[in-house]
């Protein structure tokens, strides 16, 4: 049988020696710890793979935890954070993951038995898989190539309170080719939760505003990108950002029904003619 071998992502055989393992699970918790209790003995039990935790300055101290109950896991500590940011807490543990595949699953996710064994054999480079459309809590559980992930610059930290991190990753790995293709449902299960508990550790007054906040970003930003035909720059990112949250506060908290915003993106000089193309977005209340 094989036997762990510290945090080296490596399990020794007697037989074959030192073999890599394939697939490398990430998870990151912020005062979930009653969920982790029950979703990482599922991970541990899964063959050919290993895992990462990020503490993301947990209240409830989840890396000592893990550091007694699983030592062949990766902890990895972000200090000194009042708030959690999904992006950068993934960011944060996958950059710990030395496996051709990565797993972004969160503490409230139960894997089936029969999980690892399942998604080895459907893996392949071209595509990357997530899980099924929201409602069900699955929806940012996802399997992807490594170097693919790295390779997009992974989760976009622009995005601040709660939502759409993980459609936008979706949206960047297709942009870059990767074809999308989903997670058979029954090989893994969501830990129900009210909304309270989802956006506590959140920097947010209000789910909905966030929500709106970071998908219209995101749809503005890919709307950007595909006339473009590339991404958008850092500096052109942290722009549109600041743009569409103060739109939206404007809505949100002014009262206001209706409000627009545009973005120029294309001018082309045509002889005596000059070509301009805008974007324009407008917000109203339902």
């Amino acid at each position: 049988m094989p036997t762990w071998k510290g945090h080296s992502f490596f399990c020794q055989d007697s037989a074959s020696g030192a073999v890599k393992l394939p697939l490398t699970f990430v998870t990151t918790c912020k005062g979930r710890l009653s969920n982790l209790q029950q979703s990482l003995p599922r991970l541990v039990a899964q063959p050919q793979s290993c895992c990462v935790v990020v503490d993301y300055s947990c209240p409830e101290s989840c890396g000592d935890w893990v550091e007694q109950r699983f030592p062949s896991f990766d902890v990895v500590r972000v200090a000194g954070e009042s708030s959690f940011q999904p992006s950068r807490a993934k960011n944060a543990g996958v950059k710990h993951v030395h496996t051709e595949w990565v797993c972004l699953v969160d503490a409230d996710i139960l894997l089936e038995p029969g999980f690892t064994d399942a998604m080895l054999s459907r893996l392949r480079p071209a595509a990357y898989f997530r899980g099924p459309e929201r409602g069900e809590g699955k929806f940012g559980t996802m399997v992807c190539g490594t170097e693919a992930f790295r390779a997009i610059g992974g989760f976009d930290e622009r995005f601040q309170g709660w939502g759409d991190e993980d459609a936008d990753l979706y949206d960047a790995l297709r942009f870059h080719g990767l074809q999308q293709e989903f997670i058979p449902g029954p090989l893994f299960q969501h830990i129900d939760h009210d909304n309270t508990e989802r956006v506590k550790y959140y920097d947010v007054s209000c789910r909905e505003e966030s929500l709106n906040v970071n998908r219209i970003y995101r749809l503005a930003k890919w709307d950007l990108a595909r006339i473009h035909e590339h991404p958008l720059t850092p500096t052109q990112c942290e722009r549109l950002y600041r743009i569409v949250r103060k739109k939206i506060h404007r809505v949100w908290r002014e009262g206001r029904e209706e409000i627009h915003f545009d973005t120029k993106h294309v001018e082309l000089q045509m002889g005596p003619w000059r070509l301009e193309r805008r974007l324009v977005y407008r917000i109203t209340r339902s």
